[in-house]
């Protein structure tokens, strides 16, 4: 019992409240609804997804594209949406170029650029994540954001490695926090075709 005591003192399992074990049989004769979908068949509301691929690649712009269909409720690579607000934190780029590209992509959209899309301007003001979450929570209270899109995610890392499962692994415990999709880690995927033609007409 002492090793299970020391054991529960070093993970800090002593006193944080857990899930209790329940059986198979319990857990399914109880309703678990889905949670809406954000991008149909692709995200759930308090789901996290990962968008990345090689440099200068239209990551954000791509991004961008998304925050504008769901806060537009406009389709994402044929995937419908759900709209909703959407808070689009944005760590690298200056706001002149937010400003272009959300203008060029809704100009291929079609559409008007919604107040229900929300952006944080933080370049220069990069944090560890566990720093940035009390802020972003004060903020984002009660505005019942459908998506939350950090991009580049690695800004927050404070000298973690992108490489290592364990950082990586603290990183998604702190996203937990909030239901937002993460951007720009390590797998390649493709780009929106609109997000690449308005990127290539300006």
């Amino acid at each position: 019992m002492q090793a299970l005591t020391d054991l529960q003192e070093q993970t800090g399992t002593a006193t944080e409240t857990m899930p209790e074990i329940v059986d198979a049989a319990t857990f399914t004769a109880e309703p678990h609804p889905e949670p809406p979908q954000v991008v149909h068949g692709v995200l759930h509301r308090g789901s996290k997804a990962v968008y990345g691929g090689p440099s200068k690649a239209f990551k954000s712009w791509t991004l961008l594209d998304l925050c504008l269909a769901v806060s537009t409720g406009g389709d994402w690579f044929g995937f419908e949406t759900t709209p909703g607000p959407v808070l689009y934190v944005n760590f690298e780029l200056q706001p002149f170029a937010v400003h272009k590209r959300l203008v060029a992509i809704a100009h291929e959209r079609g559409c008007e650029i919604p107040p229900t899309l929300r952006l944080w301007n933080l370049r220069g003001f990069a944090r560890p994540l566990h720093l940035l979450l009390p802020e972003m929570m004060r903020q984002i209270h009660g505005e019942g954001y459908h998506l939350i899109v950090p991009d580049p995610i690695y800004k927050t890392l404070n000298g973690r490695d992108e490489n290592s499962a364990g950082d990586i692994g603290e990183l998604c415990q702190e996203l937990d926090a909030v239901p937002w999709t993460p951007a720009r880690p390590l797998h390649s995927e493709p780009t929106s075709p609109r997000a690449t033609r308005a990127a290539r007409s300006t």
